[in-house]
């Protein structure tokens, strides 16, 4: 039996082995909390690709509204670039906008790379509120609202009431899952993560009291934009 000495000496040698790794990482200017220029090891030209990121659940955070007259519900996905809508929903319209080519290869977290019919301007509706955006046809099984749009139109999700802010404007969750809630996701463990780079990593989820029970996710973890 390995004894509580022996034990305790290991857990210092590790922790001190990955504060060395955390030393030079930053002395390297790899430390992606803190160095936002180009990293050594990634390519000096990184292809414009860009990825739509999950966290496994058993839920989302949806809510409802119209994309050129159509009634459709929407998915938020801060962890996709841009903002999507599936081929189905774009044959429901009738005056359809004319679709340009897109010059970004979207893929998703495992790499797979998306299908799309192209892009157009179309008009959003959401509570009393218009908004004229750029929309990604295709590629995915669910209308996603992106980074893109929440970023521009400074959209909040309310926790308390399950609702997201447009401008002011509410929009109720719509789910099948009304005791549904939304919550923050918290890392597991410690990683550096270059810039143009993503990682998976375990996660967990909390509520008011701190992390949930014992059950863990695994996430994909990129870079911050801000």
């Amino acid at each position: 039996m390995i004894s509580q000495k022996l034990i305790r000496k290991r857990k210092r040698k590790r922790l001190k082995e990955g504060k060395n790794i955390l030393d030079s990482s930053s002395s390297d200017g790899c430390n992606a909390t803190r160095n936002r220029g180009p990293c050594l090891g990634a390519p000096d030209r990184l292809e414009r690709v860009t990825a739509l990121a999950r966290v496994k659940s058993t839920g989302c955070m949806m809510v409802q509204g119209r994309v050129v007259g159509v009634l459709a519900n929407w998915k938020i996905d801060t962890g996709a670039k841009s903002t999507f809508l599936t081929k189905e929903t774009y044959e429901l319209v009738v005056d359809k906008p004319v679709l340009q080519p897109v010059d970004i290869n979207y893929v998703t977290a495992n790499g797979q790379r998306l299908e799309c019919l192209g892009k157009a301007s179309m008009t959003l509706i959401f509570g009393d509120k218009s908004f004229k955006h750029e929309i990604i046809v295709g590629g995915v099984n669910s209308n996603l609202i992106g980074e893109d749009f929440i970023t521009i139109y400074r959209c909040v999700w309310d926790h308390n009431e399950s609702c997201l802010v447009i401008q002011g404007s509410r929009i109720p969750l719509e789910a099948s899952d009304r005791k549904m809630s939304s919550r923050r996701v918290i890392a597991l463990e410690t990683i550096l993560v270059p810039v143009g780079h993503e990682a998976v990593i375990k996660s967990g989820l909390t509520n008011r009291t701190g992390i949930t029970g014992k059950d863990s996710f695994v996430g994909i973890l990129q870079k911050s934009l801000f």
